[in-house]
């Protein structure tokens, strides 16, 4: 069975996982937004915004291995510094 992440159970999973207090949640709020993968926005009672990226699964529940594919980019960069700026950056443009 495939567990799939929603606006009722994502802040369940990210206070299990250690990104948030309970204390948060009820001045938190999560709104989906739209995308080629099923993304979840986090506003937290501090400021803080946590975006939660769902790679999309098929019928089967199986999904494509696209995330796989990003972190195997931001670890070849990791990996090959002297590729300095054709690096990604993340939100803030701080390099990976």
């Amino acid at each position: 069975m495939t567990f799939l992440l929603n606006s009722h159970n994502v802040f369940d999973y990210l206070v299990e996982h250690g990104f948030c207090d309970r204390s948060e949640q009820a001045l938190s709020k999560v709104e989906p937004i739209a995308a080629k993968n099923f993304n979840l926005l986090l506003s937290l009672s501090d400021g803080r915004k946590l975006l939660v990226k769902q790679e999309r699964h098929n019928q089967d529940g199986k999904a494509a291995g696209e995330f796989l594919s990003e972190w195997r980019i931001q670890e070849f960069f990791k990996q090959f510094s002297e590729l300095g700026p054709h690096s990604p950056v993340d939100a803030d443009g701080a390099k990976f």
